[in-house]
């Protein structure tokens, strides 16, 4: 399968386009401009030889791909997605984003009024309202899932609408495993 990661510089978007190329899916690196493209499926390549890594422009990228994932800054979900919307109707849309702000203890998730939407996945679904989103894989360790040693294997979370959920679940089958819960009910 092809999977379209937008954010593939950041240490999560970077673990997760490894993990997704060792499971043998084609890689389509999106960069707001080629050279980042380039750049970030050249370091990918370079720490995962085996792996397919496509560089393409974001909203080139959201028409190649077949699954979407969206590993960016909070910050730049308001300029990012919107370009893509069209490109991304009717494709799983993946959103690993968690609002965060660091402070003198570190992380500190964003909440309320800091945020312009309930959650990171409803603004991009607000922005690209024909896409499945859903939740996943935000709450891996981004490090851990650059070494080799590490890939696959790794439980996540996931939530969002269930048939998307099992769409994410059963057919493409990641390399990174994931339980969700939808009320009472677990898709695995």
């Amino acid at each position: 399968m092809k999977i379209a990661i937008f954010g593939g510089t950041g240490d999560l978007g970077r673990g997760l386009a490894i993990n997704f190329a060792a499971a043998g899916h084609e890689i389509v690196v999106g960069s707001r401009s080629q050279e980042r493209a380039d750049q970030a499926a050249a370091t990918l390549k370079e720490a995962f030889p085996e792996g397919s890594f496509t560089p393409l422009e974001n909203v080139e990228a959201a028409e190649a791909g077949e699954l979407a994932v969206v590993s960016i800054p909070h910050e730049g979900i308001e300029a990012t997605i919107p370009p893509m919307a069209e490109a991304l109707a009717g494709k799983v849309v993946v959103s690993v984003v968690n609002a965060m702000r660091w402070g003198k203890t570190g992380a500190i998730a964003l909440q309320g009024d800091e945020l312009p939407a309930s959650s990171c996945a409803h603004q991009i679904q607000d922005l690209a309202p024909e896409a499945k989103v859903v939740v996943a894989y935000n709450n891996l360790p981004a490090a851990g899932l650059q070494h080799q040693e590490h890939l696959g294997h790794r439980p996540g979370i996931a939530v969002g609408h269930p048939s998307h959920l099992a769409q994410l679940l059963h057919e493409v089958r990641l390399g990174v495993e994931a339980t969700c819960r939808v009320g009472q009910d677990e898709i695995d």
